[in-house]
């Protein structure tokens, strides 16, 4: 039903016009958005069905959100560890006061 796509010579033009700290936070809230469009179209016939990887294995697509948040926790990881080394205090990962207002729990 759906296919994990890698295009890398899209990726190295993405990548060269990153050049400044403004275009990586407009590149990574585009990338929100459109996951944030595409999670909220998901019903239950998609989560259940098998998707293509790039790396040769077929999976069910609610398979594919383990692995998100396994990925989620192993880049914020990295993400943190290079916002230090550059002098950047990182938002702390479990603290709903630092998000976004729309993800806050309300009191």
């Amino acid at each position: 039903m759906g296919e994990i796509k890698v295009d890398a010579p899209a990726e190295a033009r993405i990548v060269a016009d990153l050049g400044t700290k403004t275009a990586v936070i407009a590149y990574a809230r585009k990338c929100w958005d459109l996951a944030n469009d595409a999670v909220g179209r998901i019903d239950n016939s998609r989560l259940n069905a098998t998707i293509s990887t790039p790396w040769n294995m077929e999976i069910p697509g609610w398979v594919g959100f383990n692995i998100l948040n396994d990925e989620f926790l192993h880049h914020y990881g990295q993400l943190y560890t290079y916002a230090r080394l550059c002098g950047a205090e990182p938002p702390f990962l479990w603290g709903f006061a630092e998000s976004s207002l729309q993800y806050r729990f309300a009191d």
